[in-house]
């Protein structure tokens, strides 16, 4: 259905968005519950049960194109990590050549197993990183960077 969608309103995709979250269920202890667990709540509720969300979006539109459901006391990273081999399989499905996307993505997913298979793949990525898992690159100065200017008129520095 969704290959149908993106050939029938000729929706590219070049650029997709990854983001895992989680939302607060009031669900009771359930021995069969199998998602609903104590977790890192995004909205601090540690004392309630959470259900985590990883979903995979176009850039264009916004447009949903893959998600999992997933228990709630599973941390982002580790769950990217098992579940990465998933999404290029599903954009390889849709007839994507791999090496003309980039996967978009924060810090809270990464983790060593997950970069060593993207670059398997040559999968563009754009992501941010933690300061503590690399000092080195806060050590560039600013002329190093290239900078591009946003719609909000926010100047933001890369490198490749």
């Amino acid at each position: 259905m969704i290959k149908s969608v993106l050939d029938r309103f000729k929706i590219k995709l070049d650029l997709v968005l990854y983001d895992p979250t989680n939302f607060v269920t009031n669900q009771g202890y359930h021995q069969d519950n199998q998602l609903a667990k104590h977790g890192n709540s995004k909205e601090k509720r540690f004392d309630k049960r959470i259900v985590n969300l990883s979903l995979l979006t176009s850039k264009l539109d916004n447009i949903p194109l893959w998600h999992q459901t997933y228990e709630g006391n599973v941390h982002d990273a580790n769950h990217f990590k098992s579940t990465i081999a998933k999404i290029t399989d599903f954009l390889k499905f849709l007839q994507y050549d791999l090496k003309m996307l980039t996967l978009v993505f924060d810090k809270g997913n990464h983790s060593l197993e997950a970069f060593e298979y993207i670059a398997t793949k040559s999968l563009g990525i754009i992501t941010s990183i933690r300061k503590s898992s690399h000092k080195s690159k806060l050590q560039i100065h600013n002329r190093e960077f290239e900078f591009v200017t946003l719609r909000s008129n926010k100047q933001v520095g890369f490198i490749e």
